[in-house]
C-alpha cells in the first residue's frame, strides 16, 4: 500500500499532471519504488525474533535454517485438503485487491486528467 500511495504521490508532484511520459520518467519512478521494496524486505529480514514462552532458550537457530523450515510447513500445509479448498478465494483476493489498489486509481486518474 505504502508503494501506491509514494508513487502516486511522487507522480501527482514530479509529473505535475502531463499527458505523455518520457522513458526516463518511467524508470526513474520504477527505480524508486524497486528501491523502497529492497528496503522493506530488508526490514522484514532484520525484524527480532519474538520469544516463544514454552521453548527452551539455549537453542539457536539461524535464520536460513528457520527459514527453510517455514517454507517446508507452507508447502506441507498446501497439500491438505481444506487449505486447497482455500487457494482459489486466496489468488482471486489476491488479484482483486491488486486491482482496486493499483489498475483501478489509475484508470480513475487517467480519466479525470482528461475531463478536468
Amino acid at each position: 500500500m505504502s508503494g501506491t500511495l509514494i508513487g502516486n504521490t511522487y507522480v501527482f508532484i514530479a509529473w505535475k499532471g502531463k499527458s505523455t511520459v518520457s522513458k526516463t520518467e518511467e524508470t526513474t519512478l520504477s527505480v524508486i519504488l524497486a528501491v523502497l521494496a529492497a528496503i522493506g524486505t530488508c526490514m522484514l529480514l532484520l525484524l527480532k525474533d519474538v520469544p516463544d514462552p514454552g521453548a527452551s532458550t539455549n537453542q539457536k537457530v539461524s535464520l536460513v535454517s528457520d527459514s527453510w523450515q517455514y517454507i517446508k510447513t507452507s508447502v506441507a500445509m498446501v497439500k491438505e485438503r481444506s487449505v486447497q479448498l482455500m487457494l482459489p478465494v486466496m489468488i482471486f483476493s489476491g488479484f482483486e485487491i491488486g486491482f482496486w489498489q493499483t489498475i483501478f486509481p489509475t484508470c480513475i486518474g487517467q480519466y479525470m486528467t482528461k475531463t478536468i
